[in-house]
């Protein structure tokens, strides 16, 4: 009678997670035709969110323009050819030259762009992964005239750890990237009020 009942639990479990897979499996081939690409490992489940967040946007383009925006979002594509060309294939503020580690960063969050600034070269930033997150994170942000803004939140001893320093600056800051730092800035300093 045990052993009945053994077996019948391990298959209510092997159906179990059966079911569980084939849900999963369904919700990703879903994602997968939302987003039009393969998304890297390394990519975030919110990226989904945005990018289904955006759909009835994307639904008013071309086939051709959505799979340039939902590669814009996931780091792909267009978006980061623009921004390997327009910085050299260098990080924007280290000068870092190996291109697996750079980051095509977008400034004004993509999910507050239109379609036309999610593609713009000049919303963003190339950036190694560490400085990458703190842009993303708001953790810094840069003035006009390129120097590092660097979060009150970020005690001096972790900004070292993290090589942030007030030294820091962007290589350059041509004219057309002006609206996307300042949108950046006032973010930045919209949590900054929120952290005190």
């Amino acid at each position: 009678m045990e052993d009945v009942r053994y077996e019948h639990g391990i298959r209510q479990w092997v159906e179990f997670k059966r079911d569980m897979f084939v849900e999963f499996e369904r919700d990703w081939l879903r994602r997968q035709q939302v987003s039009a690409v393969s998304l890297p490992p390394s990519c975030d489940r919110s990226v989904f969110d945005e990018i289904e967040a955006a759909e009835p946007d994307l639904a008013q383009v071309d086939r051709t323009t959505r799979k340039a925006l939902v590669e814009a979002r996931v780091g792909q594509g267009r978006y980061r050819e623009e921004m390997m060309k327009r910085w050299s294939k260098r990080c924007s503020v280290t000068g870092c030259a190996v291109e697996k580690m750079l980051r095509a960063s977008h400034l004004k969050p993509w999910c507050d762009s239109t379609n036309e600034e999610r593609l713009d070269g000049n919303n963003g930033l190339l950036l190694i992964p560490n400085l990458d997150q703190a842009v993303d994170q708001r953790l810094i942000t840069f003035d006009d005239s390129g120097s590092i803004v660097i979060s009150r939140a970020i005690q001096t001893a972790n900004a070292s750890l993290l090589g942030l320093d007030r030294s820091l600056r962007l290589r350059s800051v041509p004219r057309n990237l002006l609206p996307f730092l300042r949108y950046h800035r006032r973010l930045f300093d919209e949590e900054e009020r929120a952290r005190r």
